[in-house]
């Protein structure tokens, strides 16, 4: 059974939002200002651009091949490269995994710091236990907790937006502590903070007139929270000062609910608290949501076992779901997961790389495929903003490597699994027994 097609442009675009303005911008927002110090917001616009620019590959390849797998189908319909596809699509699986596990884990600390949970690792399998519940029941129900979610998480930034530039009178620094090296630290953090457009792809095979709908809600959804986090960036390097910053951060406390409470006392502080329960829960929602597509796209183009690509009576991906959210679960248990979450950042860099790749060879591969959507702007049919994004995206990477090499062993360790569980799936005996029809058949009675 296919999955459903529900998804409007509103909807679309307000998942896109939900994913992008999660727990990062609230989270992260005082390690990249103790980076960038008052040029934070050019450390925003520097992300920005490089996250706009890959949103309108993805827009265009979303396009040309609407497929929940997003990745995995485009590079391999650019690359014929099955171990390729099958390390991309991986990455996508493993990137939304500690997301969700590390977000989750920041929602149990919010819980216990409120006195509700006496043990964050409690409210953190709680969450993935009720989201799963709700992701199961059909993408409608996660649709509308979504949007409950981004309102939320977009009225907690308005708020600040609002104390920093229109309640109080308005403080700029153009002081950088640690020069343009600090703003391009602060830019993968910022970056951090726009990742999320490239799972809005995977909900392809849900959105109605898909073609059209859903390159419009990715760069609606990314153009909408450029602006907001841009802002945001001014208010906040306006409400503190760099010692505020650092001291915010040392003290582990979420630097916005600070900033505001620095504005509108405690009441603000409890506010932004409540908010960010929502921005971790709504994140941990789409990842889950973008993991699940992606397990269930992969195992339909039979690169991943064939169960993870049954659908249950509410039309979704049951097992993709259960898998994504138990694993998530076990990482929790690991409680620590920020090197690994910095990491998953630096492998989002090479996936980017490779769709923007993608999409040229796609170009020179298919120049007369229908495409809904075109990037403007070429030469010799080759799209400039996707050449820019690939030489930022691979600069940044190549300077975070060689600043902060402990990101190298983590990655290969994360591209080292891949490659073992391919060759594991690619074994001509397992392969044929994971995805014989006669086996499909008979699991789909076990299952009943």
């Amino acid at each position: 059974m296919a999955l459903a097609r529900v998804l409007g442009l509103w909807e679309t675009t307000l998942m896109g939002i939900g994913v992008i303005v999660g727990a990062g911008i609230y989270v992260l927002v005082g390690l990249a200002g103790q980076q960038a110090g008052g040029l934070l917001w050019l450390s925003f616009v520097i992300a920005g651009i490089i996250a706009l620019f890959t949103a309108f590959s993805y827009a265009e390849l979303s396009s040309m091949f609407p497929k929940a797998s997003s990745s995995f189908f485009y590079s391999k319909k650019a690359f014929n490269s099955n171990l390729l596809s099958f390390l991309l699509g991986w990455s996508v699986i493993a990137a939304t995994v500690i997301a969700a596990a590390t977000v989750s884990l920041g929602f149990g600390h919010y819980l216990n710091s409120m006195g509700w949970v006496d043990d964050p690792l409690i409210g953190s399998l709680i969450l993935l236990v009720i989201l799963l519940a709700i992701t199961i029941h059909g993408i409608r129900d996660s649709a509308r907790a979504n949007a409950i979610g981004s309102i939320a998480e977009v009225a907690g930034l308005i708020l600040v937006i609002s104390l920093g530039l229109v309640v109080t009178a308005p403080k700029f620094s153009f002081d950088a502590p640690f020069g343009f090296g600090g703003i391009i630290s602060a830019s993968v953090f910022a970056f951090f903070a726009y990742l999320g457009f490239e799972v809005l792809a995977t909900s392809a095979e849900e959105v109605k007139n898909v073609r059209r709908t859903l390159p419009k809600a990715i760069l609606l959804a990314t153009g909408v929270c450029i602006i907001l986090y841009i802002l945001v960036a001014i208010a906040f390097t306006s409400l503190l000062t760099y010692p505020e910053i650092v001291a915010s951060v040392a003290g582990k406390e979420g630097a916005l609910a600070v900033a505001a409470s620095k504005a509108g006392g405690e009441v603000m502080l409890r506010i932004l608290g409540v908010i960010a329960l929502f921005s971790t829960a709504n994140t941990v929602l789409m990842n889950m949501l973008g993991g699940s597509r992606m397990l269930y796209g992969m195992a339909r183009q039979k690169a991943m076992p064939a169960c993870f690509g049954f659908t249950c009576r509410f039309r979704t991906p049951h097992l993709a779901l259960m898998a994504v959210a138990t694993i998530a679960g076990l990482f929790a248990v690991m409680r620590d997961l920020s090197l690994v979450a910095e990491a998953t950042v630096m492998s989002a860099f090479v996936i980017f790389i490779i769709d923007n790749l993608a999409l040229l060879q796609l170009r020179r591969k298919y120049p007369g495929l229908k495409r809904a959507f075109r990037i403007p702007g070429s030469v010799r049919g080759m799209p400039v903003v996707t050449v820019v994004a690939i030489a930022a995206s691979a600069g940044i990477l190549a300077y975070e490597l060689v600043t902060k090499p402990i990101f190298v062993p983590i990655m290969l360790a994360v591209f080292g699994a891949g490659l073992l569980a391919y060759f594991i799936l690619e074994r001509p005996l397992l392969h044929h027994k994971i995805h014989a029809p006669r086996h499909k058949k008979k699991f789909r009675l076990l299952l009943r």
